[in-house]
């Protein structure tokens, strides 16, 4: 894994759009806890310091949740390249997911990123060995609605609306899940 951000060295920019969105320290360690009251949103935005962040080695950004609230909270993920910073759209072309956590739950979100076919970025030099598939070993999914997982320059975390007030924690956003087979690695 490679870590994006960490919020115990706080490798990043955070803006704050919608609700309430702060670092907080539990049991020695820094993580992000998003607060949303009901019927009320939550949004930030988290950026590199400088230029990108480079993730075409891993074919998802994996990110820890934590519920601390009593019922589930329901976490939006916009991964966003610098072709597409323009929109904050949660529909194609960027790349979104949704995630559902349970009251009490601990769990790691594997957010999947599929790659624009179109950039070259995306191609990791063994295509060729591929003709006839639309995507690469281990789930490199090379499609017309991905993105430049080279070029990263935005992850905007949002909770959604709910009846019910809810508190998320976010902890280590990282690449996960190697992209490219060992045995290709050298092409």
């Amino acid at each position: 894994d490679m870590t994006v951000v960490d919020f115990d060295s706080f490798n990043a920019s955070l803006t704050v759009d919608e609700g309430t969105a702060s670092v907080v320290s539990i049991s020695g360690n820094n993580v992000l806890e998003l607060t949303a009251p009901a019927g009320r949103r939550v949004k930030v935005r988290l950026a590199p310091t400088s230029g990108y962040w480079d993730l075409s080695d891993y074919v998802n950004l994996a990110l820890n949740l934590q519920n601390v609230g009593t019922e589930e909270a329901w976490v939006r993920i916009l991964i966003k390249d610098r072709y597409n910073n323009s929109e904050d759209s949660f529909y194609r072309p960027n790349c979104s997911h949704n995630a559902w956590i349970q009251p009490s739950e601990t769990r790691i979100f594997p957010a999947f990123m599929p790659r624009l076919a179109s950039r070259s970025g995306n191609d990791p030099g063994y295509r060729a060995l591929f003709p006839s598939m639309s995507g690469l070993p281990h789930a490199q999914a090379l499609v017309w609605y991905g993105i430049d997982t080279s070029q990263i320059d935005e992850v905007i975390l949002q909770l959604e609306p709910k009846d019910s007030a809810q508190t998320v924690r976010v902890d280590d956003l990282r690449g996960n899940r190697r992209a490219k087979p060992v045995a290709l690695a050298s092409n």
